[in-house]
Parts: C-alpha cells; sequence; structure tokens
C-alpha cells in the first residue's frame, strides 16, 4: 500500500511515514472501502477524480469543510467520506478529519464512521459543541477529541455520546451557529480537508446547520435507488437555504 507522491515538493516537504498496517486488516473494512481493498479499480479511480475535481476547484489551497448528505438514509454518505478521505492522504500534502456529524439517536444505525473504523467510545463532536469555552472570545480546543487512524495523516472526530434530535439541533445551532463556526475555524487551522458525514436534508434540518458553517454540499444518491424527485427536491432544499452545492456522487448503496 504505497502512499502515492504525486506533488510537488514545495508543498510536500520529505518526510518519513509510518502506517499501521496490521491495524489496518484489524479493521475489517467493508469491500466497498475500495480506497483500500482495491485502489486498482476503476471504483477507486472514480474517487481520485472526485478528489482532484475538488483540489482543482481549490487553486489557493485553503483549508475546506465540506458536508456530505443525501434525499435519504442509506444513500452511501460514510462511504463516500471515507473512500475520499482514504484518497485524499494518497497525496503527502493533504491532512483530513473525517467528522462523525449525525448526533442523535435515530441515525446511529452501526454504519458510521466510528463503527466503521472500530472506533472505542469516545467523547466527540456532541461534547466539543457543549463544553465551554476558555474564556470570552476563546475558542474550544478540539485536540483531545480527535483520533487518529492507522492512516497517515487521516483523523476522525467521532459523534459522541448520542443525543436527542431536538438536544443535537440546539447544539449544532447554539449562539446562532457561531459555537460551530467557530469549531471549524480553528480546524481548518490544523487540517486542509474537514469532510462531515451528516444526516439526510430532510427531515431534520442538521445537515443544513452544519452547511452554513462549512464551504459546500456534497449530495449522495444511489444509482438506481434513489428517485429523482427526492433528488430534486433535497437539491431544492439546499439552494433554498443558500447552501453551495458542490456536486453529486452516485454511489452503489
Amino acid at each position: 500500500e504505497a502512499v502515492a507522491t504525486a506533488l510537488d515538493q514545495t508543498f510536500a516537504p520529505a518526510e518519513v511515514i509510518v502506517e499501521d498496517f496490521a491495524a489496518k486488516r484489524k479493521l475489517n473494512l467493508p469491500r466497498r472501502i475500495v480506497a483500500y481493498h482495491d485502489r486498482a479499480s476503476a471504483a477507486a479511480e472514480q474517487y481520485r477524480k472526485i478528489r482532484d475535481g475538488l483540489m482543482a476547484g481549490n487553486p489557493k489551497r485553503d483549508p475546506q469543510a465540506l458536508v456530505f448528505t443525501s434525499a435519504r438514509g442509506g444513500e452511501g454518505k460514510t462511504t463516500t467520506v471515507l473512500n475520499l478521505g482514504l484518497s485524499l492522504v494518497e497525496l503527502r500534502a493533504n491532512r483530513v478529519l473525517l467528522v462523525d456529524g449525525c448526533l442523535h439517536e435515530s441515525r446511529r444505525d452501526g454504519r458510521g464512521l466510528s463503527q466503521m473504523l472500530k472506533l472505542p467510545a469516545a467523547r466527540g463532536l456532541a461534547e466539543l459543541l457543549a463544553s465551554p469555552a476558555a474564556g470570552p472570545g476563546a475558542e474550544r480546543d478540539s485536540q483531545p477529541f480527535i483520533q487518529a487512524t492507522p492512516w497517515h495523516h487521516l483523523y476522525v472526530l467521532p459523534a459522541g455520546a448520542p443525543t436527542t434530535s431536538a438536544a443535537a439541533i440546539e447544539m449544532l445551532s447554539a449562539s446562532g451557529g457561531t459555537v460551530l463556526r467557530g469549531i471549524l475555524r480553528q480546524l481548518r487551522a490544523s487540517f486542509s480537508w474537514i469532510l462531515i458525514d451528516a444526516p439526510a436534508i430532510t427531515p431534520l434540518p442538521d445537515a443544513g446547520l452544519l452547511g452554513v458553517a462549512a464551504d459546500g454540499m456534497i449530495l449522495t444518491a444511489a444509482m438506481h435507488h434513489t428517485p429523482a424527485a427526492r433528488l430534486q427536491a433535497a437539491t431544492r432544499k439546499l439552494r433554498s437555504l443558500n447552501l453551495p452545492v458542490k456536486g453529486v456522487v452516485l454511489t452503489r448503496a
């Protein structure tokens, strides 16, 4: 599993890459994580094309926070986030954070980022949002909530303790969204890409609340499964909230 180094050395200083291959194997990731299981496949290449498109659309290399949502559950958001994250860290200059943005109990289906990566139960986004700032105007310290993965430069901010839908909405919208925006602003200082796995855009507002603080939204849709009308409705809803839709990823969920 050699790491690709196709970047100008101006942006990728020489360093020793340490990866835990044994820990990767123990994860027993689903076969649909093609960026791990079958890196030479056509499907893995499609994720690289998405990666390259996102990077080409960001010529100044500004840190980007992107929210992944869908018209309904089970459309492959988590699979897309993990495959894209693995594709991004193939390039040494990218430092990537995957965020589990599914905070409430009704969205914990056992297939989230934390479960897929077999992360131990730990504090995460829910606790970070609820934690007090160090002082007036100070930002919350996100570092204690971030977990490493066996991949070089790939990290995860888990969802944390599950909560009710009402509590999740309250945390995400706290102080008019300034708490969430402050957290993402701090995370952008440490990561070049922040990929947020959010719930479906309806019926709950979580994805929209996350999107307001992010740099763009990406919709996932299951091929031959997602009704066109639902996808169009989801797109209209995002645009009605003035949330920039960067694109749609078709999956085989």
